[in-house]
């Protein structure tokens, strides 16, 4: 067996014994805004013994020659080389056949991908540019001993405004149409302020009615009760939401959100909800199904701090990486500046939002999502629903080189 033949060893076979003292990953990658992707995500989970680095895969050789500490897995980034999988079978002839290895390019091609899974035995293959979300269910499973998500399935974005009038709503009727419109998934918007909603307004449409009762009579719920209770805005986009009296109480049952959603989620592509930011037990219950938090805030100290109080919340059991969070109109009169705000948080947002009051109110006035006109806030949602997508490779021609000792 050659050093390329076991580039990876199968898990079975690795002494567990030793994994506890190696450094549990060692990463080159090329670029820094991959670099704050994987530091983000998997920095927290592994802990401080993880080593982050900048480099090509020839430092990524040299750095390997020079190690002292062994690792259990390597993270190699392989994107301008002209020749990757070459680099690749030289690289193996300095790892040890237990460490897990991971590679990162900028080739979206199906046979590259399975040469270097399959023919070389990489754990996985991952695409640039990469995000927090695809890192959380690509890397962080086989990083850590877990299983990987579901393939299959839909996601729930839960988009919640940190405090009143931040602009949360708007942010989740537009994401959702940007997810359906441009993105071409199919999508149901959830507002969950039965009371109160306005993303009905936003899209110039009526509730469908029945929300109401699908959350206080789970049981009689199927999946066609939920498609007649969100009708259609566009081809790929639809709503569901209420209109309740304001006197009347809606007390769901404990579960009752957990079943609509697991019947959504075998619908549509995404679920994006519309979340209020009080605690009530749907809400509570809504939050922990979440795949992805997006938390919305302003320039403002009011917002900022409580940006850190949803900050500081624990992940649900479905979300793998922390909420992705939104600053919004940044530049308004009398608000903070960016780097004000990232101060007072200790870190950077993820997506900024211009001021754009005139075109933000006339949009939601009129009922027509603002991000389907080019400018400045279709760019940020579009930023933001890229946080969300996953990176594939696609299926293209096959390349005409094949790795040499396939098949030995």
């Amino acid at each position: 067996m050659t050093a390329v033949d076991h580039l990876l060893e199968p898990e079975q076979v690795r002494d567990e014994s030793l994994r506890s003292t190696r450094v549990p990953l060692l990463a080159y990658v090329n670029d820094r805004e991959t670099l704050s992707v994987l530091t983000d995500v998997l920095a927290p989970v592994l802990g401080p013994a993880a080593d982050f680095r900048t480099g090509d895969i020839a430092e990524t050789r040299a750095g390997l020659q020079r190690l002292d500490t062994p690792i259990a897995a390597l993270l190699v980034d392989i994107s301008g080389q002209t020749d990757p999988l070459g680099a690749l079978e030289n690289l193996a002839h300095y790892i040890e056949p237990s460490v897990r290895v991971f590679v990162i390019g900028d080739i979206e091609d199906m046979e590259f991908y399975r040469q270097v899974v399959r023919g070389l035995g990489a754990q996985e293959y991952l695409s640039k540019p990469l995000n927090r979300e695809i890192v959380a269910r690509r890397l962080l499973p086989p990083l850590t001993g877990g299983n990987a998500s579901a393939a299959r399935g839909g996601r729930i974005v839960t988009v919640t405004g940190v405090r009143g009038g931040v602009g949360a709503t708007t942010i989740a009727v537009n994401l959702a149409v940007e997810l359906a419109d441009r993105s071409r998934h199919h999508v149901l918007l959830f507002d969950a302020d039965l009371h109160g909603g306005a993303a009905a307004l936003m899209l110039s449409t009526k509730s469908g009615g029945g929300l109401r009762a699908a959350l206080e009579n789970p049981e009689r719920v199927d999946v066609l009760f939920a498609e007649r209770s969100s009708p259609a805005v566009s081809d790929r986009l639809h709503l569901l939401s209420a209109e309740e009296p304001l006197n009347r109480l809606v007390t769901p049952p404990p579960g009752a959100a957990e079943h609509l959603s697991s019947l959504l989620c075998s619908r549509f592509n995404f679920v994006v909800v519309d979340l209020p930011r009080h605690v009530t037990p749907l809400n509570h219950e809504l939050r922990d199904l979440a795949h992805v938090r997006v938390l919305v805030m302003d320039a403002t100290l009011p917002s900022l701090q409580d940006a850190l109080r949803h900050l500081s919340l624990p992940n649900g059991p479905r979300q793998a990486s922390r909420p992705i969070l939104v600053l919004n109109d940044l530049g308004a009169p009398g608000t903070l500046t960016r780097k004000q705000v990232i101060e007072g948080l200790g870190r950077d947002v993820d997506v900024a939002i211009p001021w754009l009051p005139k075109r933000l109110h006339a949009a939601a006035t009129l009922g027509q999502p603002a991000v389907r006109r080019r400018g400045p806030f279709q760019a940020a949602i579009s930023t933001l629903a890229r946080e969300l997508l996953p990176q594939r490779p696609e299926a293209k021609a096959s390349r005409p080189r094949l790795l040499r000792w396939i098949g030995r």
